[in-house]
């Protein structure tokens, strides 16, 4: 099996949740070690946040109230005592972290993480791969970390935090289901780090939700635009109505005391609206380094790899002219089965013009390239299977070998994944299997496709092969031959792990048929091409047609002396058959009621001796 790129098991996943949550909880108590004790009579070493809490107050002569107040101190400010009253009772709580704070924190944090990575593993080998998980957990701590510093260190509305900043590359790069995962993720860390702050739970979960269901993946600047303002306009909305639900009416906060910058930035109503705008060009900023870091492709690297003077490109449409051709209509019909379905088709398209690169190493072996001798002839049906299964490791040899990125050598293999070499095992079985060997001998040895992208590429590649076979095939033949290779391919469970789904598969089955339709389809023909085939015709059937055989009349003058006969020679191309002289002599019929003697270009009323008979006589033999 080829080396793959390093994958996260649960063991790796149970150490990285175990890092992962020993520096989250750092971010969430870092404040709780180095200011034990909020000051009353000093200025604030940092921002104080106390959460939407309950006022209740019972007088004698006012009698009870109730109301949910939300405190915010900026850091440098000096508490009054009102308020520092407040706030000490609710920090005592909290100031230093006791263990049951500790240990409930620690708890939430592990359970996250590994439910988290969890659910990445099920998303396929993208969602396994340790730099997939290493890249989207280092992501999770730096934006924690950069959200820590904006609650801390200013007194903006914690809504701000650019949680769609995250949410959109992750949606963009890694799919809708990852990018819903990493913005829920995140919206709890946010709520954990306020401190625990359920409204902006509520408003971030609803970021989160709104970019998985709007961002298409693969998509360009557009998307995240359009993200970016849905999710603005959506958390605003989810803002107001927890607001009513909690305090009866929409807090405007320092908004309502004036329009100055800092009571803008402290709004919670106007943050919420504005900082998923604001997510959106930070999305674009990092789009590129999450390209990167996740080993995504861009597209001037496809574009650089899909240049026919690359020299591998060159290689082997030099060494294997025929896989070269098979490699081109392959990337065309992948290609847009994957546009069918939304997925990256310049990847595809890449990916079927590298997929057969170790046929060009020995390019004989391979039917496509063959000029007439077929060394299999010559082979053990187990040595020419070895020889056939070599072009997939040979291929990935040489492509890492020229530095091609790893997201293309995946095609190279999976797109045979562990499918049978069903000729040469039933070749085996008819020659008696004297060396008892198994279905799995005749196995390939690579791996099954592992996202969509590699998954389109095995089932263009068995109906490319296939449609080859078909001689003018009618609309329902093409639909038969696509259906069997897809199923197939479910029965041997080959698509289990490339996330396709029914359907995506009948989108793409529906796009096979309809580009090899088009590719197939009848051309008028030439003039000249039209006369050739008839002649071809006329002479099968000529060839084909039993001729009657003609009258001898044995009544002519024999000599007695037989004459020598030359040598025999080729007989006449105007005479389709041989002439059977009969030995007995015919008479004349009467009406024309023997057939033999019906008058037809191809069998004339007059006898007429050839020049050469097919058992010896010559041109100078006489009747």
């Amino acid at each position: 099996m080829p080396m793959q790129r390093a994958r996260s098991g649960p063991i790796t996943a149970l150490g990285l949740s175990l890092v992962f949550g020993a520096g989250l909880i750092g971010l969430v108590t870092f404040d709780l070690y180095v200011m034990s004790r909020v000051p009353t009579a000093k200025p604030l070493s940092f921002t104080v946040r106390v959460p939407p809490i309950g006022i209740y107050r019972d007088t004698i002569t006012g009698g009870a109230s109730y109301r949910m107040v939300m405190i915010r101190e900026a850091r440098g400010e000096t508490l009054d005592p009102k308020r520092a009253r407040i706030i000490q009772a609710y920090e005592d709580l909290r100031r230093p972290p006791s263990q049951p704070l500790l240990l409930g924190l620690g708890a939430i944090v592990l359970l996250l993480s590994l439910l988290y990575l969890g659910y990445l593993r099920a998303q396929g080998r993208r969602g396994r791969l340790l730099t997939t998980q290493l890249t989207l957990l280092f992501s999770l701590l730096l934006f924690g970390a950069l959200s820590k510093v904006l609650l801390l260190f200013t007194a903006w509305s914690a809504l701000w935090i650019p949680l769609a900043g995250l949410a959109l590359p992750v949606t963009l790069h890694f799919g809708r289901r990852v990018g819903v995962a990493t913005g829920l993720v995140m919206a709890i860390i946010i709520s954990l780090l306020n401190p625990v702050d359920l409204p902006a739970l509520i408003v971030f979960g609803t970021q989160a939700l709104v970019v998985g269901a709007v961002i298409r993946p693969g998509g360009g600047n557009r998307m995240l635009v359009m993200g970016s303002i849905l999710a603005g306009f959506a958390s605003a909305l989810s803002y107001a109505a927890i607001s009513l639900l909690l305090v009866q009416y929409v807090p405007l906060g320092p908004l309502a005391k004036g329009a100055s910058l800092a009571s803008i930035a402290g709004s919670d109503l106007v943050a919420s609206g504005a900082g998923p705008l604001l997510a959106g060009l930070l999305a674009y900023l990092l789009s590129p380094a999450f390209r990167r870091l996740s080993g995504q492709l861009s597209r001037t690297t496809l574009g650089k790899l899909a240049n026919f003077e690359h020299p591998l490109l060159r290689r082997l449409s030099t060494r294997a002219p025929g896989t070269w051709a098979h490699s081109l209509n392959m990337a065309n019909y992948a290609e847009m089965a994957a546009n069918a379905i939304g997925a990256n088709g310049q990847l595809v398209r890449v990916g079927a013009y590298y997929h057969d690169l170790g046929k060009s190493i020995e390019p004989e072996y391979f039917i496509e390239n063959q000029t007439g001798t077929n060394p299999h002839d010559e082979m053990d049906p187990e040595t020419s299977a070895d020889a056939i299964f070599a072009h997939v490791d040979k291929g990935v040899a040489l492509a890492r070998k020229h530095k091609v990125p790893e997201p293309v050598i995946e095609f190279i293999y999976t797109h045979h994944a562990t499918d049978r070499l069903e000729y040469f095992w039933h070749k085996t079985v008819k020659a008696g299997n004297t060396h008892n060997l198994t279905e799995q001998d005749f196995c390939y040895g690579g791996v099954r496709p592992q996202t969509k992208e590699e998954g389109i590429l095995a089932i263009c590649d068995a109906a490319e092969a296939a449609s080859r076979t078909l001689s003018k095939p009618k609309l329902d033949d093409l639909r038969r031959l696509v259906r069997q290779i897809i199923f197939s391919k479910l029965e041997k469970r080959i698509l289990d792990d490339c996330g396709l789904t029914l359907g995506d598969l009948a989108r793409i089955a529906d796009s096979l048929v309809e580009t090899l339709r088009s590719a197939m389809h009848s051309r008028v023909k030439y003039p000249w091409q039209e006369e050739e085939e008839a002649a071809e015709e006329a002479a099968e059937e000529a060839a084909t047609t039993v001729r009657p055989e003609p009258k001898t009349d044995v009544s002519v003058k024999a000599d007695p002396t037989p004459t020598p006969r030359s040598s025999p020679r080729q007989a006449s191309p105007r005479l389709a058959a041989p002439l059977i002289i009969e030995s007995q002599p015919l008479r004349e019929p009467t009406g024309n009621k023997d057939p033999a003697w019906v008058e037809s270009p191809e069998v004339p009323t007059k006898r007429r001796r050839p020049e050469t008979l097919p058992f010896g006589g010559g041109p100078d033999s006489s009747d």
